[in-house]
């Protein structure tokens, strides 16, 4: 029963006319030759794609180091009773009547803070001799810049009355500048009145 079963099977089918015996070669060929196209295409984007991503998030990163620093800088400049520099890489400032600290850039990550006891020697802006440093030097960037290999630089510092104005770049390892402060630098209000 089975076998006659078979037999009909096979008789019922039809043959396969032309244009239903699958894929031609031509076909085949057009439709790989598009598939490997747009993979090439995909292989070279995606990278250019990682590479954009990469280089947003790294300016990104020193445009928040920048402006973490400029509000640390606002914040320890802003109550200074005092500010005098004798360079141009590094400021003093009376933080508190008798306490002195200045900014500058001695440690890799950049900009850093340092404490000093006794008083300046005069009131010449640029007299910072009679200080002497107390304890070690402190970051004003933060951790996550450092870690990213970012340095927060003092390019320039001006003192006009109570106006400080100060130039920052930051840069990646190779040097490239990835933010600064404007042309016109920052300007910080102090309490300085002399």
């Amino acid at each position: 029963m089975r076998l006659r079963f078979v037999k009909r099977m096979l008789r019922r089918r039809k043959p396969a006319g032309r244009g239903e015996a699958g894929f031609s070669l031509t076909e085949m060929l057009v439709t790989t030759f598009i598939l490997g196209l747009a993979s090439t295409l995909m292989a070279t984007g995606i990278p250019a794609a990682i590479d954009a991503y990469q280089q947003t998030v790294k300016t990104a990163n020193a445009q928040m180091a920048l402006s973490t620093t400029l509000t640390a800088l606002r914040s320890e400049l802003g109550l200074a009773t005092d500010v005098r520099t004798n360079s141009s890489d590094r400021v003093y400032y009376e933080w508190a009547p008798g306490c002195w600290a200045s900014i500058g850039k001695s440690l890799p990550a950049g900009l850093d803070k340092q404490y000093y006891t006794g008083s300046p020697d005069g009131d010449d802006s640029s007299s910072v001799s009679g200080l002497s440093e107390d304890g070690t030097a402190e970051p004003l960037v933060t951790d996550s810049a450092i870690a990213e290999g970012l340095t927060v630089d003092l390019e320039s510092f001006e003192r006009d009355g109570n106006t400080v104005t100060i130039k920052l770049s930051v840069t990646d390892r190779a040097g490239n500048t990835l933010a600064s402060v404007g042309d016109d630098g920052y300007r910080i209000l102090t309490r300085f009145s002399k």
